[in-house]
């Protein structure tokens, strides 16, 4: 059981989020939302509402990535040595993964941890 959302919050050292789109920080000006744990209502941040210029921003961004980036020019075993690079670099911080889905969801720490090693 979570007895502390704030020394939890801390100790992984979750910050207030911001958007990252295209290679930069997004300055929202924005609405801003409290990302709350669902059992203490304590907030774990806060996170700024991306907008519709942010998301046109994002997807056009992706389409141009998808289209012209390094990806569809990559041969399968280049795909597949980056993306278990992604894999172990999950696996490795797994625990810390699980705990901050806690810390999203509220699910108890022990399935969020084995779930998230079980996935990888």
């Amino acid at each position: 059981m979570l007895t502390s959302v704030a020394r939890e919050r801390d100790r992984l050292k979750v910050g207030n989020g911001r958007n990252f789109v295209d290679g930069s920080w997004l300055s929202d000006a924005g609405d801003e939302f409290d990302q709350v744990h669902p059992s203490t209502n304590e907030v774990v941040a806060s996170m700024p509402e991306a907008g519709v210029e942010g998301v046109d921003r994002a997807v056009a961004a992706a389409r141009r990535a998808f289209d012209t980036g390094p990806w569809p020019r990559m041969g399968a075993r280049e795909r597949k040595k980056l993306l278990q690079s992604i894999v172990d670099r999950i696996s490795d911080d797994a625990e810390d993964l699980g705990h901050l889905q806690t810390l999203d969801n509220g699910i108890p720490i022990n399935f969020s941890v084995s779930t998230r090693v079980s996935a990888v």
